[in-house]
């Protein structure tokens, strides 16, 4: 990202975010002078406990322990990021850290929320002063970092420029540091008085009151004479405001951002960072810092900043789920941080880096966003009834409820993830101390999880210690209980053991199942947990089943095939036999079942052919004519199907288009491609490019199924993904929109290019990536390069840019329907122009219309997802309203009406017709094969032939039950010959053409 176009990038970017201070330079002093007006004029006075009673009493501190006389504020002093000139926009709060004098406390106060207890009264007693002075818009109560124990007061201007923060604070000498060393417990037993465990969370929320105002000073000292790491702090917050985790209490914040950077420039920091490098190499250094240096938990005290400060230092404890990072004055300025999101943060800065390296990295690293929905595989909500009463012991009960679920789950998925990760709830707007904080904070916990690879992620047993370690056996029982059972394994060794058996189409949900069973047994009395797992399996399944499952017959029966094509005795020796159909990469939303009869024939009445791909050995005999090329090319399918049945006693189904080879329940269709074949030419140059459509480019075929196969291979997701994809694409009507090998690239892309993220490992998260891509990439002014096996270079980048380019300008139309181009251009090695996927398909119309079907399907996807929302149904059920007519088939004259999703929700429309005998339906007989063939697809085309100057046709071909009609703009009928035909017309003919198909038409109701 060194290049001078990501420089151009950057300064953009910085230019985007800067906060012109001149300008809100006078408003914030005038808002600062209007507090300090109103609180240094008021009198000294008792504060009534009233004003925060509700907050009071959830601190459980008494009455006799909370009195406090309101004594004007030591001073107000700018902090954060305006106070250092790192303010990035959209965000504009300023700081102001509000010194609450020492007289105002015990020297024990430190004790037992005292102090929390007097900084929200002392804070609420500001809130009744300033919400009278007149000069702010409103006032409202937040928390400090999301600290239930540290509110905060948010001035809000008239302006609306910035939000003025009021932050209470105390000097640094008002408590004994050394009594809130991180070992020492300062929170006692009610009614005995006796200390509890240690409470470095709690001691650690008073020392950064104590010395908040002293680090800012530091900061500023630095940042405000460094433009280049002003840049590198804005910069950072850009990257982690695009992260899920941004806003988390748990994790960094621009001030602990503000403070790597300091240690960073520092001589303890190794001076890594100066203000003679750029930001973005300031940048760079600094997420090397957050991936390689950050200190773990475990580790030693981490490092110090070389700061001049006061010697009394607290002694910092070094514990298994804390993360130590202490200033000079020894407080630990991560204790909110846990170990599992300063793994997150490492994973973050990890993948940037990497995306860095690999390419320019600016779109990943600033732009791309990174939310809770998308980044986990896993997404798990458990409702547990930890807000009825707060505990504030040391972080809160349901912040020990939090932990507790992130270490539970951590423990039970153990190396089948990455990473779990608790998101930290927050406490609701609106809040107001006298009211307390439990009815305001929300009782399901939201938990993501990031799965390793997917065979160790789905295995189906968790193996214990062995029988012989008595001590570990009984804490695996402990853990696991019931499940856990001793199992004797094939190597003879007896350990304990925790079996998740399954069929293996059904795997994919063992993670859900581990979950919900380890979080149900540790939290007694929790409310149901909510996995997100199968919820969309329904759109795959045929008869109640996914036919994924017959996949290992497909490839077994494909190797048999291909033994035996090689072993006949031919003309010419068959060289390779390549599979070609979407089946055989795992990508076929309904993979063909076999079909036995007792004598061991094919029987049913349709059947969906296996597509291979035969090379033969070279002749210089093949003619050179194109349509002999095709007679030949037919005559030599026809004696390799004689052959076959010959040697091997197998039938075939023989057309004009194509032949069909029946074994084990299968149909294999064979085409042949050889070295004159136009394909190849094809491949060659620009050639003839205009007499091949995708569906005969043999060689395309072949190498893309290659290539995703070994895709496939590498990224188990990859095929459920597709068919998901596919399956949503053919639910709303599109399949004659885009063609299926585009959809294959399209998800292919986000396994290959999912920088800032991981690669899918769930069906789920890669379908809404999917729906994402299509909804969120500029297809008019870019092309989507989708490198699966990483081997194009630079200079092949380079040259579709190019190409792209000037096919926007008009250039190569001759190659493509379009006179700019494609609609959508998707570049890969094998097909570096886009003229086979998407020469034809989509034409921009319906372009614009599926991005918009896909923008209002990621929105609800991403509601179901985070459980904001139900309705996953309702992501395959597509509105019908929008058409001028639509056409209701017959169930039972579909090939698989089992495959339909929901019957029609025809609203508004108006009946046209409705079929009076409901037996009137296309017969079949049950003894009558039909390889390939689809009743559905040849009535579109009918329709296309008599009315495809007045109406676009919308269908599904994988299983729906109606067709959608939209009338064409008016345009396209200047100058034809045929003239509109009425309503009434033209659904007689549509009758006519659907006799024993069409079941019902309606029509879209006329507004009068």
């Amino acid at each position: 990202m060194d290049s001078a176009l990501a420089q151009l990038k950057l300064e953009a970017l910085l230019a985007e975010i800067r906060v012109d201070y001149g300008d809100l330079e006078p408003a914030v002093d005038a808002a600062i002078e209007a507090v300090k007006d109103a609180l240094m004029k008021i009198p000294e006075e008792k504060v009534p406990r009233s004003l925060a009673s509700g907050f009071l009493d959830d601190l459980g501190v008494p009455e006799d322990r909370s009195l406090l006389e309101f004594k004007r504020p030591e001073s107000f002093t700018l902090v954060g990021s305006y106070s250092t000139r790192t303010m990035a926009r959209p965000a504009t709060v300023v700081d102001l850290a509000m010194r609450i004098p020492k007289a105002c406390f015990y020297e024990k106060d430190y004790l037992n929320h005292r102090y929390h207890a007097k900084r929200a009264l002392y804070l609420a007693y500001v809130f009744k002063i300033l919400s009278k002075c007149g000069f702010f818009k409103s006032i409202e109560w937040a928390f400090l970092h999301h600290d239930a124990r540290k509110p905060v007061l948010v001035l809000h201007t008239a302006s609306g420029m910035f939000d003025l923060r009021v932050i209470p604070t105390i000097s640094s000498n008002v408590f004994d540091i050394s009594k809130l060393d991180d070992g020492r417990s300062n929170v006692h037993n009610e009614g005995t008085g006796e200390p509890l465990q240690a409470t470095p969370s709690y001691n650690g929320s008073i020392l950064e009151d104590m010395f908040v105002e002293e680090l800012s000073t530091v900061e500023k000292n630095l940042l405000c004479h460094s433009r280049r790491l002003q840049e590198a702090v804005m910069l950072l917050k850009v990257w982690l405001r695009q992260r899920s985790s941004y806003g988390q209490p748990d994790t960094m914040n621009g001030f602990l951002l503000s403070i790597m950077i300091l240690h960073l420039s520092s001589v303890a920091g190794g001076q890594r960072l100066s203000n003679h490098m750029t930001a973005l190499q300031n940048f760079r250094v600094s997420l090397e810092m957050i991936g390689n240096d950050l200190p773990c938990a475990c580790n030693a005290l981490g490092f110090r900043l070389e700061l001049q400060g006061t010697e009394r230092r607290p002694a910092l404890t070094v514990d298994e789920s804390r993360v130590l990072f202490p200033d000079t004055y020894g407080t630990n300025l991560l204790f909110r941080m846990t170990k599992n999101s300063l793994k997150e943060l490492k994973l973050f800065a990890e993948r940037t880096l990497e995306a860095i390296t690999a390419d320019s990295g600016f779109q990943e690293s600033f732009l791309a966003a990174v939310d809770f929905a998308s980044y986990f595989d896993c997404q798990i909500r458990l409702e547990i009834d930890d807000t009825s009463k707060c505990d504030f012991s040391n972080d809160g009960a349901w912040r020990g409820s939090e932990g507790k679920a992130e270490n539970v789950l951590s423990k039970a998925l153990k190396d089948r993830t990455k990473l779990v990760r608790v998101l930290r709830r927050t406490i609701a707007s609106g809040w107001n101390p006298k009211k307390g904080l439990s009815k305001f904070l929300p009782s399901k916990i939201q938990i993501g999880a990031i799965l390793n690879d997917i065979e160790n992620a789905y295995r189906m047993v968790d193996v214990g210690p062995s029988a012989d370690k008595k001590e570990e056996s009984a804490k695996f029982r402990s853990f696991w209980g019931k499940k856990a059972e001793l199992r004797r394994f094939k190597d003879g060794t007896i350990a304990e053991a925790v079996g998740w058996e399954c069929e293996p189409w059904k795997r994919h949900l063992i993670i859900a199942r581990v979950s919900e069973y380890i979080l149900i047994r540790h939290f007694a009395g929790a409310g149901p947990v909510e996995t997100v797992s199968d919820q969309l399996d329904f759109s795959l399944l045929d008869k109640n089943q996914d036919s994924i499952g017959s996949t290992p017959k497909i490839l077994q029966a494909l190797e048999e095939f291909t033994k035996r094509l090689k072993a006949l005795a031919l003309p010419l020796k068959i060289s390779s036999v390549q599979p070609i159909s979407a089946a055989f990469r795992h990508a076929a939303v309904y993979t063909p079942r076999p079909r036995h009869s007792t004598k061991g024939g094919v029987v049913g009445v349709f059947l969906e052919p296996l597509e291979v791909m035969i090379q033969l050995e070279g002749s210089g005999r093949w003619p050179n004519d194109v349509i002999a090329i095709k007679k030949t090319k037919a005559a030599f399918c026809l004696k390799i199907a004689d052959s076959m049945h010959k040697q091997w006693h197998l039938d075939s189904v023989v057309s004009e288009d194509a032949v069909d080879i029946l074994m084990n329940g299968f149909a294999f269709r064979i085409s042949i491609a050889y070295e004159k074949d136009p394909t190849l030419i094809k491949h060659k140059g620009m050639a003839a490019i205009s007499n091949i459509s995708i569906k005969d480019d043999l060689i395309f075929h072949s190498v893309h199924s290659s290539t995703l196969n070994g895709l496939q291979g590498r990224c188990p997701a990859y095929g459920p993904t597709v068919r998901l994809a596919k399956r949503w694409i053919g639910a709303h009507l599109f399949s004659d929109v885009i063609t299926e090998e585009a959809i294959e690239l399209l998800v292919a892309y986000i396994f290959t290019r999912p920088q800032p993220m991981f690669p899918p490992s769930t069906r789920i998260t890669g379908f809404l990536r999917f729906l994402r891509l299509l909804a969120n990439y500029d297809w008019h002014l870019s092309p989507l390069i989708v490198d699966i096996n990483g081997d194009m270079s630079s200079k092949d980048r380079e040259t579709v840019v190019a190409f792209f380019e000037a096919t926007r300008r008009g250039e190569h139309a001759d190659f493509y329907e379009g006179s700019k181009g494609p609609a959508m251009f998707i570049a890969t090695s094998y097909d570096m122009q886009s003229v086979t996927s998407t020469r034809c398909l989509p034409l921009k119309p319906a372009l614009k219309r599926l991005v918009a079907y896909a923008k209002s399907s990621a929105a609800l996807l991403t509601s179901n997802i985070t459980g904001m929302d139900n309705r996953w149904q309702s992501l395959f059920r597509t509105p019908l309203n929008c058409y001028d007519a639509v056409l209701v088939l017959q169930r039972k004259s579909l090939p698989h009406p089992g495959r339909v999703l929901f019957s029609p929700e025809l609203g508004k429309l108006q009946a046209a017709f409705v079929c009076p005998d409901v037996r009137s339906h296309l017969a079949f007989r049950t003894n009558q094969l039909f390889v390939g063939f689809n009743p559905v697809v040849e009535f579109v085309q009918d329709i296309k032939a008599k009315f495809g100057d007045y109406y676009d046709v919308w269908y599904d071909v994988l299983g729906s039950d109606v067709i959608g009609l939209t009338l064409q703009k008016q345009e396209v009928f200047v100058g034809t010959k045929r003239k509109r035909n009425d309503e009434n017309s033209i659904v007689e003919n549509l009758v006519s053409l659907g006799k024993g198909l069409v079941a019902s038409i309606y029509l879209k109701v006329k507004e009068k």
